[in-house]
């Protein structure tokens, strides 16, 4: 089926409602547009995705009736994975809710027996600085409400930097921008513990999709602060 066609097949189906294997199929669209050049287009794909992760999360609506069983975890964290380059990718950060309202796509690590090991996230500073750029402010105050409304008596934030730089630098940069992380959240009202933990660029981000990013893409998935251990 062509592009096209595949489109307008994804827009009829919509409009009988969203499953996760639409919202799915129409991320993957909207990713490949981005790997194309289209920058918007990851932002797009990234919340067809996190609406699919909002459809698994919830419970069957027909399951008594013999509704297909959870896919398989290897695809609920392919799904995961696309859907976390998306959001590092895209231009701008959005906070994707759960039809009550609550913090829900990259914020739900726990999906029909899946359980996400951390939660990468664009919290991204200006050059060589702790200030949060637009996007970066956008996923820090994301963080801040969402670990906040869960009540999590401790959580643990790693900070990870591109290649750039010399290992100590980076080192001593993330651990400084960890801080700055660390102080919105106190700000915001967060009273649990917050473990840091800097590894600069120690930990690259592993991409699957590496062979067909650009340079300065590869070198963004890498500027990230990822959010683990949390507890209620």
């Amino acid at each position: 089926m062509k592009t096209g066609e595949l489109r307008e097949t994804i827009r009829k189906g919509k409009s009988f409602g969203a499953p996760w294997q639409l919202l799915v199929a129409e991320g993957d669209l909207e990713f490949e547009d981005g790997l194309k050049g289209d920058k918007r287009a990851y932002g797009r794909a990234a919340r067809a995705y996190e609406m699919a992760v909002n459809d698994l999360a919830e419970e069957p609506a027909c399951a008594a009736f013999g509704e297909p069983g959870a896919p398989p975890s290897a695809q609920i964290a392919g799904l995961r994975r696309r859907m976390t380059e998306a959001k590092l990718l895209a231009p701008a950060f959005e906070l994707v809710r759960t039809r009550d309202g609550q913090c829900g796509g990259v914020f739900l690590t726990k999906v029909r027996g899946f359980a996400a090991e951390s939660t990468p996230l664009p919290i991204e500073f200006d050059t060589d600085s702790t200030t949060f750029t637009a996007k970066g402010r956008q996923a820090a105050d994301a963080l801040a409400e969402c670990v906040t409304a869960r009540s999590f008596a401790s959580i643990r934030l790693t900070g990870h930097a591109d290649m750039r730089g010399t290992d100590d630098y980076n080192m001593k940069l993330s651990a400084r921008r960890l801080q700055a992380v660390k102080q919105l959240l106190v700000d915001r009202g967060f009273t649990g513990r917050i473990v840091l933990e800097p590894k600069g660029k120690r930990q690259p981000y592993r991409s699957a999709d590496a062979g067909r990013l650009s340079e300065d893409e590869i070198l963004q998935l890498n500027r990230r602060v990822e959010l683990a251990g949390g507890e209620p």
